[in-house]
């Protein structure tokens, strides 16, 4: 039995010998977020209606992100939005940026006619910096960007929220 116990210790050592695949990961530069779905909402912010599935992060403990109307034109509001029940710190940092984005091509209703999104790397095509306190509301020109899909994107403080917008012209 003493014989037994090394053989079997090499004969489970030698038969392990399928090498292993390496795995690459590409971590240079900013990727082009993938759109999964919108949240479309009316002229006051409303939710009306979910189009495919929404890859959204609008709220976090006690701000939310809001964009709307969603489709849109040329215009977009977005509306940084605070619970009473927990203060935030009007004096907190505010940046607010659009890139372009990616639909996802499993999402077949997500395939809209004629719209053509530029492939900027995440770059931010609109970009709102150091905001002033109590800066709450954004009216966001968007007639210079073709149709397409784009995210929108709310950092207060060390929140960050997201939002997919859908630009038809």
């Amino acid at each position: 039995m003493k014989k037994l116990i090394p053989f079997l210790g090499l004969l489970f050592l030698t038969a392990c010998d399928k090498k292993e695949e390496e795995v690459t990961v590409q971590t240079s530069g900013p990727d082009v977020p993938l759109v999964t779905g919108f949240e479309y909402r009316d002229e006051l912010g409303t939710p009306v209606l979910h189009v495919g599935l929404p890859n959204i992060k609008i709220q976090e403990s006690n701000i939310s992100l809001t964009c709307y109307p969603n489709p849109t034109q040329d215009r977009l509001n977005i509306i940084l939005g605070y619970s009473y029940s927990t203060p935030v710190d009007s004096n907190a940092v505010k940046h607010i940026w659009i890139t372009a984005a990616r639909i996802d091509a499993t999402q077949p209703q997500l395939n809209f006619a004629g719209s053509y999104t530029p492939a900027t790397s995440g770059q931010p095509l609109i970009e709102y910096k150091n905001l002033p306190p109590h800066t709450n509301n954004i009216k966001a020109d968007l007639s210079a960007l073709p149709a397409g899909a784009y995210r929108v994107y709310a950092q207060i403080g060390n929140v960050l929220l997201w939002d997919n917008i859908h630009l038809q012209k």
